[in-house]
C-alpha cells in the first residue's frame, strides 16, 4: 500500500512515516497542501491520510479535489488538536483502518461517529 501524508506538522508526519513503513508500507509526506494535490494526481497512492487545518487550504476542500480528480484514492480526513501527544486509542483506530479491520466514518445527517466491522 502507498501512502500520502499531508499535515502541516511535519513531526506528525515523520511519526506517521515511521509508523507505516514499519509496517511494511510505503509512504511519501508533505506540510503543504496545495504540495499534497500535486503529488496524489502525479503519483499512485491507495490513501492519503490528510490534516483538517492547514495554512492555505482546508483539508475538507483537499478531500473534494482529490474525490473529484482521484477517485480511486482512499481518504483519512484527521482532525487532533496535539497530534505530536496521541492519546493510544485514537493511533489504535487510524492502525485498524490501514489494517482493513475497522470503518469510521462520520455521519453527516446526524453528526454521530460510527464504526462498523469491515470484514473482507
Amino acid at each position: 500500500m502507498r501512502i500520502l501524508i499531508v499535515d502541516d506538522d511535519e513531526i506528525f508526519c515523520r511519526f506517521l512515516v515511521e509508523v507505516f513503513e514499519g509496517m511494511g508500507m510505503q509512504t511519501a509526506w508533505t506540510t503543504s497542501g496545495l504540495a499534497g494535490y500535486a503529488m496524489i494526481t502525479e503519483q499512485n497512492f491507495d490513501l492519503c491520510i490528510i490534516d483538517f487545518r492547514m495554512p492555505l487550504i482546508l483539508g475538507t476542500d483537499l478531500v473534494e479535489a482529490i474525490r473529484e480528480d482521484c477517485p480511486h484514492v482512499k481518504i483519512i480526513l484527521l482532525a487532533w488538536r496535539n497530534p505530536t501527544a496521541l492519546p493510544e486509542e485514537p493511533l489504535d483506530v487510524l492502525l485498524d483502518l490501514l489494517r482493513g479491520h475497522a470503518v469510521a466514518r462520520r455521519d453527516r445527517d446526524h453528526g454521530q461517529e460510527e464504526d462498523r466491522a469491515n470484514h473482507r
